[in-house]
């Protein structure tokens, strides 16, 4: 595999969360670890980034997004409101290859407690548009919630 200036920024390695292959055929049976590399590499790091919270990593504890506290909110307009800061913020300060567009919450159900974070960001080094659909799953549920709420910042 050829090392190109694109695939060395964006990056290549295990894939999040860590899985084990088999592969059976040939002579005997295969297992490796599964890897990803360019914007899926990218898109691992923001899913590393969203399920972690401050204070959970030993050496960095200052690293993730911290939305697992958010979990036992009342389902409402600052809760949503929450999520999308929480996770900009997050993303811009950990994931210097992208640029962060627009980050939605969708009610996708409201008796369930289940949020669909959809973040649109941009490859800085290929300017390449991509994005990350990230289900949240509440413990408890409020009525009277807008089915949308989005941030509005493009750019840095």
């Amino acid at each position: 595999m050829v090392d190109t200036p694109d695939r060395a920024y964006l990056g290549s390695g295990l894939s999040y969360p860590f899985a084990i292959t088999t592969k059976i055929g040939g002579i005997g049976r295969q297992v490796s670890s599964s890897t990803t590399e360019g914007v899926e590499k990218i898109k691992d790091s923001i899913l590393q980034i969203l399920t972690t919270s401050p204070g959970e990593r030993v050496v960095r504890r200052d690293f993730g997004a911290g939305l697992k506290v958010l979990v036992f909110e009342p389902m409402n307009n600052a809760l949503l409101d929450n999520i999308v800061f929480a996770t900009e913020s997050a993303i811009r300060r950990w994931e210097p290859r992208v640029d962060v567009g627009r980050v939605q919450v969708n009610v996708t159900n409201k008796n369930l407690g289940i949020l669909t974070v959809i973040i649109e960001f941009v490859v800085k080094a290929t300017n390449t548009p991509a994005n990350l659909v990230f289900p949240f799953y509440l413990q408890g549920v409020d009525e009277g919630v807008p089915s949308v709420i989005q941030s509005g910042f493009v750019g840095a």
